[in-house]
């Protein structure tokens, strides 16, 4: 989490790049995308009155939302590759579509 407000932003794009590649094979799909973003909750209580954390129950059709705007953002970063190596990653971010990063942050 440190890394994320007090490193550069090539250091942030790596460690987020890493996380997507939880295989560690220097490439990632839109696959790999996909089973991290199935990890991540829409909606959270308010922790802050909470002495157990508990998620929310979320109303589908909001997860279904928000997975077709994944795919949208998916398809312009993956729009001519299968795979992304870390220097395409970046490109990708800076020059097509940033969601897919900032979405982790």
């Amino acid at each position: 989490m440190l890394t994320l407000f007090t490193q550069t932003y090539e250091k942030m794009v790596k460690l987020i790049f890493d996380i997507y590649d939880f295989d560690n094979d220097g490439m990632i799909s839109r696959n790999d995308i996909k089973i991290i973003f199935s990890y991540i909750t829409l909606k959270t209580k308010n922790l802050a009155s909470l002495t157990i954390f508990k998620y929310e129950q979320i109303d589908i059709s909001k997860r279904n939302k928000s997975l077709r705007e994944i795919e949208k953002y998916l398809d312009k970063i993956f729009e001519t590759n299968d795979y992304l190596t870390e220097e395409q990653f970046l490109n990708s971010i800076m020059e097509v579509s940033s969601e897919v990063f900032l979405y982790v942050i």
